[in-house]
């Protein structure tokens, strides 16, 4: 069955789509940081991310200089777990692939 999953890359991209595994997410060359769930919190304009994959454990926030968020998501926080998601610097990406 389908889920709404989410990876975070080592080079700091979040990879967002409904796929059977978290690995489904994954492009050529991407080497996977961790990954969760996710969903849209309409009511306070986020993208709530939460839990973690089976395979790849909780994503490593902290590892990530600069984390590139599909375009789709402009404007919205990004949370994890509640809290807002904290890295030094973002931006946007052409996210037309996304599954």
């Amino acid at each position: 069955m389908l889920q709404p999953k989410f990876i975070l890359t080592w080079a700091g991209y979040l990879r967002i789509g409904s796929v059977f595994q978290h690995r489904d997410l994954l492009l050529p060359g991407d080497r996977c940081a961790g990954g969760g769930y996710w969903e849209i919190d309409y009511v306070n304009n986020a993208l709530a991310l939460s839990g973690q994959s089976y395979d790849f454990g909780e994503p490593q926030w902290s590892a990530i200089s600069t984390l590139y968020i599909p375009e789709s998501y402009r404007g919205m926080a990004i949370t994890y777990e509640g809290r807002e998601v904290e890295v030094v610097k973002t931006k946007y990406y052409d996210d037309s692939f996304i599954v």
